[in-house]
């Protein structure tokens, strides 16, 4: 989630299971030594995907989770409902599953392009809210 202050600084947080919010400093301090397999991460909240500039410097998940040695995240950009975001998370892990299944190999882009093709189907914009930061050419492999 995103809150912004009345000073327009942007805050970032996940709120946890327990009603606790985890926040980007949290989450770097949780990583002494950064990710040494490079997950790849895909929150399913409202506005994790966004990214601000403060002082010449951007902040925001994705850019957190890059730079804290992931290969890849994907995050919504606006307020999603629960509905769109649990069919996008479902068939986006569906769409992965089918085509590791058939090739060996397949791209994140692909994936995506594969789920945002359901807009077209329900017209419900949630499915245009994803974006992934990352490398563009990385590759799931199985």
């Amino acid at each position: 989630m995103v809150k912004e202050s009345l000073e327009g600084i942007h805050e970032y947080f996940i709120r946890l299971e327990n009603g606790k919010e985890l926040d980007l400093d949290t989450w770097e301090g949780l990583l002494p030594g950064r990710f040494q397999t490079h997950p790849f991460f895909f929150f399913n909240a409202c506005k994790v995907g966004q990214s601000h500039r403060v002082a010449n410097i951007v902040d925001g998940w994705g850019i957190t989770m890059i730079e804290t040695g992931a290969s890849g995240y994907i995050g919504p950009l606006w307020p999603i409902g629960d509905k769109g975001a649990a069919d996008f998370g479902i068939h986006l892990y569906n769409s992965l599953y089918e085509e590791l299944e058939k090739n060996s190999t397949v791209t994140v882009s692909d994936i995506l392009r594969k789920t945002r093709e359901r807009f077209q189907e329900t017209g419900d914009p949630t499915y245009l809210s994803y974006i992934f930061y990352g490398d563009p050419n990385f590759r799931f492999v199985r």
